[in-house]
């Protein structure tokens, strides 16, 4: 068969049919016309785009010398016959190419303008018919619930250039559809018995609405009220329905009514409807998941998929699948987006460091940008919260890594002083404690006490916790760390008003990890009777708040388990002294506290006056030590942790050592069950010293 080639031709025509198409249309995998006389193909041409030649993938070397075989070092007869069988294979090869070259452009001439006819004019790929009904999700009532968002447009499933450029991508910004399955009738008639599907009566429905955005809101601002309220429950996700009403759940108030639910029903019901994969809709999935740590029924000791911890990584997870953590380009909903990801974001900085284990989340390789009160025009002051929030969350979660890294320094030390110096000068007003202003040449301050907001004791807090963090004690022999304690007794002070308010049921989790640390910090006044007396009382606000978040959260066994472990340290190594401790605070410390109101420390007077020792003579109870050990010895159930901490200064060194068997002072065998004695893993162990074993266990 004869062939006939146009001789001058040029190297893109020679080019194989793959290599010549423009990079528009081998990303869309149609045919191009682009030729060395057309800059411009018919495609980009209708659509009005740049038409640009893809560059060539494979690189080019440098066309070598050819070296006759007889010439070669290593030539020999073989050698040539190699030669010559590779120079034929060659030239069949380049005479097969021209076939196809000459045949494609046939074709191409043919049957171009019927394919320019036929292509839309905005393409758009959404899957086959059956995919899409499989994408729908349907509550039992047979009505749509929500769909697959598909579209890399919407920015749901944005993904890294790591995996591929956009411009290898298909028309929908995906590399591959992958066809839905079907549930199944097993599936179905599983989410049916666990009462998936079932809604609380409107009474107890809209009390748990606004439980959620009263309490909860401000912590996780992750959906929007126009969302949910106003809408036909029966067109809601009901994975989502669920997990609100499961964080509403959880701060109830005891006269609120729990015939229909409690917060376990509302837990299994979600993290059924989860498991079995029937929210199809990635971002309710996201949100549904991020709500699931308000359950949280065991502590970090306990090996658990219940857990906070263990949410916070399934959220962290599907964010990261969804494309959060980078700002490649603009998309919807990047507000939301944004929010979603702080949130979680925080919560990892907040959940590392109650429990001492390594972030989820490396914020080094994430650029979003931090959140802003641009961010929340309906509602700006949970916008001015959750602002000071995150940026409170990042600097204690960056102490924290380099705690448990061991990779502190004085430098970092100084970077985060600043970094947290920063935060409260940039603090809004109506979030702080009190304004504190300079009167007069003396100097003298004068305090303007702020009237009582729920938000801005909550945020004081971990501002407080953060303080005692990085001016702790690492040792009770060290020097008295001021800054420490009289950030812990601000601490005592505050959880004082949410029991006062009956508040402390719309604390979260971690609060208890905050009461320990204020906790073990005043334990810093045990040697000094003085100060001991006052310490006490703070100690005894810090134990009902302890007592209260136990009856929602288990987890605050943890914490008690290792606060009596500090305290039988303290008391059976430290002596009593007299006078009182000499300050360490520096006056850099003291900025810290410009705004306190000092009317919730009650240690502040004494710390930072210097009283006489007669105006803080203690007074001592009526129950002597001896009567106290028998006491909780004889006693079967839990007592009140308050009048443990009461009579702490009556049982010194001599009284807890002067026994043939140490006494277990607290009766921990007896009080709590075996697993919370466990110091590995236990909440806020990483931040104490390692203790002997007291007990003779």
């Amino acid at each position: 068969m004869n062939i006939h080639v146009e001789r001058h031709t040029s190297r893109l025509e020679r080019a194989p049919r793959t290599s010549r198409a423009c990079s528009l249309c081998h990303a869309r995998k149609v045919k191009c016309d682009i030729s060395p006389s057309k800059s411009q193909c018919s495609n980009c041409q209708r659509d009005g785009i740049v038409c640009e030649q893809r560059p060539r993938q494979r690189k080019t070397h440098p066309p070598k010398a050819k070296v006759p075989p007889w010439k070669s070092p290593v030539s020999s007869p073989n050698v040539a016959i190699e030669h010559a069988q590779n120079q034929i294979l060659a030239s069949m090869t380049n005479l097969r190419t021209m076939h196809q070259v000459a045949a494609s452009q046939n074709e191409s001439e043919m049957h171009h303008e019927i394919e320019v006819s036929q292509q839309p004019q905005r393409p758009l790929v959404t899957g086959t018919q059956g995919e899409t009904n499989q994408h729908q999700n349907h509550s039992p009532s047979g009505k749509s619930i929500s769909s697959t968002c598909s579209s890399y447009e919407c920015g749901y499933m944005q993904r890294s250039t790591y995996i591929a450029p956009d411009d290898l991508r298909a028309e929908d910004g995906s590399e591959i559809n992958y066809p839905a399955p079907p549930q199944s009738e097993t599936t179905h008639k599983i989410a049916i018995l666990q009462n998936a599907f079932k809604l609380p009566p409107r009474a107890v429905r809209e009390s748990l609405f606004e439980n959620f955005w009263t309490h909860c809101y401000v912590w996780d601002p992750i959906i929007d009220r126009s969302q949910i309220i106003g809408k036909d429950l029966e067109n809601l996700s009901p994975l989502l329905l669920q997990t609100i009403f499961l964080a509403g759940s959880r701060i109830a108030s005891p006269s609120q009514p729990r015939l229909f639910a409690t917060s376990e029903d509302y837990y299994t019901r979600a993290k059924t409807l989860f498991w079995l994969d029937y929210e199809k809709d990635p971002m309710n999935l996201l949100i549904a998941s991020s709500l699931m740590h308000w359950w949280n029924p065991h502590g970090p000791e306990r090996v658990s998929t219940n857990t906070s911890s263990f949410w916070c990584r399934i959220t962290v997870s599907l964010a990261q699948q969804m494309g959060l953590h980078r700002s490649a380009k603009v998309v919807p909903n990047e507000s939301l987006r944004r929010r979603i990801w702080w949130s979680i974001v925080a919560r990892d900085c907040l959940i590392s460091v109650a429990h001492g284990r390594p972030q989820a989340i490396s914020i080094e390789e994430s650029d979003i940008p931090r959140p802003t009160l641009e961010d929340f025009p309906e509602v700006p002051s949970v916008g001015a919260f959750f602002v000071a929030y995150v940026e409170l969350s990042l600097i204690m979660g960056r102490f924290t890594r380099h705690e448990i890294q061991k990779s502190s320094s004085k430098d970092l030390n100084t970077a985060i002083e600043d970094a947290l110096y920063r935060w409260t000068r940039n603090l809004p007003e109506h979030l702080q404690l009190s304004n504190r202003s300079t009167n007069g040449s003396n100097s003298s301050l004068c305090q303007s006490v702020k009237s009582y907001t729920l938000e801005s004791r909550q945020l004081n807090v971990l501002y407080f916790t953060t303080i005692i963090l990085i001016y702790r004690s690492k040792s009770l022999d060290g020097p008295f760390p001021t800054a420490a304690v009289m950030a812990a007794s601000t601490v005592a002070g505050i959880i004082e008003d949410f029991v006062a308010r009956d508040e402390v049921r719309t604390l979260g989790p971690c609060f208890s990890f905050h009461i320990l640390t204020a906790s073990i910090a005043l334990l810093s006044c045990y040697p000094y009777p003085q100060l001991w007396v006052l310490a006490q009382e703070d100690l005894k606000a810090l134990a009902q708040g302890q007592e209260e978040l136990q009856k929602r959260w288990p987890t605050v066994l943890g914490s008690i388990a290792s606060f009596e472990r500090m305290l039988k340290y303290c008391i059976a190594t430290q002596k009593k002294v007299t006078g009182t401790p000499q300050s360490s605070l520096t006056p850099y410390q003291a900025v810290f506290f410009d705004t306190i109101d000092v009317t919730l420390c009650r240690l502040y007077r004494p710390l930072t006056l210097k009283l006489d020792d007669a105006s803080l003579s203690p007074t001592y109870f009526d129950m002597n030590s001896q009567a106290l050990v028998q006491t909780l010895r004889g006693e079967n159930q839990l007592p009140s942790m308050a009048s443990i901490y009461s009579h702490g200064d009556l049982i010194d060194r001599a009284t807890f050592l002067g026994h043939e068997q140490p006494v277990d002072l607290l009766g921990t065998d007896q009080m709590f069950p075996e697993d919370t004695l466990i110091s590995n893993g236990a909440m806020g162990d990483w931040l104490f010293w390692e203790l002997p074993n007291l007990t003779g266990a």
